[in-house]
């Protein structure tokens, strides 16, 4: 089989890994409450075991919901006087939100109304009182930054729970149900000695209920390219997720102190820049992975670390994914080099192997036998061109994850190309096609075009002497740059382009190799 079918099968497997991901917790039995807000029916979780304070004159209430904003240059920030909190945060460089709502919530007082007491530029104050009880929150935006703070201050009452957040789709775009990027929804929990994810956090189920003690160091939420992160000042001792409907899932922990009557946290909401988060000293960056195997999550980041580099020199985010191509490509040389070698010196020996297969068809130990004595005479190992894959193996998967998911191609322009984090569209067709759609894309297709040749190039000199595989390989050299052009064509163009790139590089090379003869007669 030929390196670059491998190299199509290993894309292949990539693209489809992604597309699932599978976390089955265990089930918790909840009691629930309803109330009406904006003629709305909501559902909150209540502990029948628990007696705090008598909120029910509030839950008969129809509460009026009143929103202000506050920003700055990075954020804007959403404020209700339901539950005094923090509604939504809109990343203004980007356009975009996060489906998470009700962030940092009082539980039982997520629904009630609040009164504003204060507000300025970058300063919001709720307060909420009833039997002497009262509960006052303070937000407040940095000046230029991508953090929120907030302060939580209680009298004559305990907090039992904090609400973290309620992901809430039913305003996602339905096409993210059916795209690659479901899987990339995912909410997660860091704790002290290890970190919970769970991705395709969009649809819940009964199923989704799920609670686990330790203490918690942060609790987050990410798509491909954005984050929030919640980092508690004080210490709690148990998270949970509890199912609301199919769109909704509430995230909340506990305080470890009951009898405190202060909690503050910081919360950042913004892009996922690993130098960016790291820049905090929060731990916000451990949201960030690219893969849940340590050694590919190592092998992507060191890639994303070198092509801001590259980018830091070009200047451009399309040239520096070319010169990362080139780069890549002269790192694998030396194996890309010996898996061809190998395999063109097994291609060479068919003809003596077909001729061993018929002679000793009926005695396989002695077939086995000559075969080994076939490859130690020619110097032949039969292994030689996998090996060399499986090295390349880490690169590939973690290269791919960089460039599916780095926000610093969301937006960047290069040639006909107006955003590398889509496809590329070089024009809108008058007309759909099946599975393609309206838009032409041609680095897919550019991509294709220099896969075939490769294969053409690397099959040129090659000896088959089974009328079989002759015709595979021949539909091979169809299939595959077909397949792999259907597979990239919706795909971001920051990663069309740079495998157009290393397939360019690579049918140069086989074309090279092509005008040399056969290593062994």
């Amino acid at each position: 089989m030929q390196k670059r079918i491998l190299i199509a099968f290993l894309l292949s497997f990539v693209v489809l890994s992604v597309w699932s991901a599978i976390f089955p917790p265990p089930k918790r039995v909840i009691t629930e409450s309803t109330q009406v807000i904006d003629n709305k029916e909501l559902k909150s979780e209540i502990d029948q075991s628990v007696d705090t304070i008598d909120v029910s004159p509030a839950l008969s209430t129809v509460v009026e919901e009143e929103t202000q904003i506050l920003e700055n240059n990075k954020i804007a920030a959403e404020f209700s006087n339901v539950g005094g909190s923090l509604k939504s945060v809109t990343i203004k460089e980007y356009n975009t939100s996060l489906p998470i709502t009700k962030i940092f919530t009082v539980e039982k007082f997520d629904n009630v109304k609040f009164t504003l007491k204060n507000i300025s530029k970058s300063e919001i104050v709720y307060v909420y009182q009833n039997d002497g009880k009262t509960i006052t929150k303070k937000y407040e935006l940095s000046d230029n930054d991508y953090l929120i703070t907030v302060n939580v201050q209680t009298e004559k009452m305990s907090i039992l729970n904090i609400d973290a957040y309620t992901i809430d789709s039913q305003y996602l775009d339905k096409g993210i149900f059916q795209s690659p990027e479901k899987a990339l929804h995912e909410y997660s929990i860091g704790l002290i000695n290890k970190i919970i994810r769970h991705g395709n956090a969009i649809e819940f189920s009964v199923k989704d209920n799920k609670s686990e003690a330790g203490e918690i160091s942060w609790i987050g939420y990410r798509d491909r390219y954005f984050c929030l992160v919640i980092k508690p000042k004080f210490k709690a001792s148990e998270f949970s997720a509890n199912f609301k409907d199919k769109n909704q899932l509430l995230l909340k922990f506990t305080p470890s102190d009951k009898s405190l009557n202060n909690y503050s946290a910081t919360i950042y909401a913004g892009p996922q820049k690993l130098s960016l988060l790291s820049s905090y000293k929060e731990g916000f960056e451990n949201i960030m992975v690219f893969s849940a195997w340590s050694f590919l999550d190592i092998c992507a980041k060191v890639i994303y670390g070198f092509v801001h580099i590259l980018h830091g020199v070009v200047k451009n985010w399309g040239l520096a994914i070319i010169l990362l191509g080139i780069s890549i490509f002269g790192l694998t040389y030396p194996l890309t080099a010996k898996t061809m070698t190998s395999m063109r010196k097994m291609q060479a020996l068919q003809p003596k192997m077909k001729s061993l297969q018929e002679k000793y068809k009926k005695d396989p130990q002695r077939l086995n036998k000559e075969m080994m004595e076939l490859y130690k005479e020619n110097k032949v190992n039969p292994f030689g061109g996998c090996f060399p894959m499986l090295l390349q193996m880490p690169i590939f998967l973690g290269l791919y994850q960089v460039l599916w998911r780095s926000v610093d191609f969301k937006g960047a322009q290069f040639l006909w190309i107006k955003d590398l984090s889509m496809p590329d569209r070089l024009a809108t067709m008058p007309f759909s096609l099946p599975f393609l759609g309206n838009e032409f894309n041609i680095l897919p297709l550019l991509m294709a075009v220099t896969m075939f040749f490769q294969q053409k190039f690397s099959s040129k000199n090659m000896v088959i002497a089974d009328e079989n595989q002759l015709m595979q390989q021949k539909m091979m050299l169809i299939l595959m740059p077909v397949m792999m052009g259907f597979i990239f064509y919706h795909f971001a163009s920051g990663l069309s382009l740079y495998f157009t790139v290393f397939y360019l590089l690579s049918t140069l090379m086989q074309w090279k190799m092509s005008k040399v003869s056969p290593i062994a007669k």
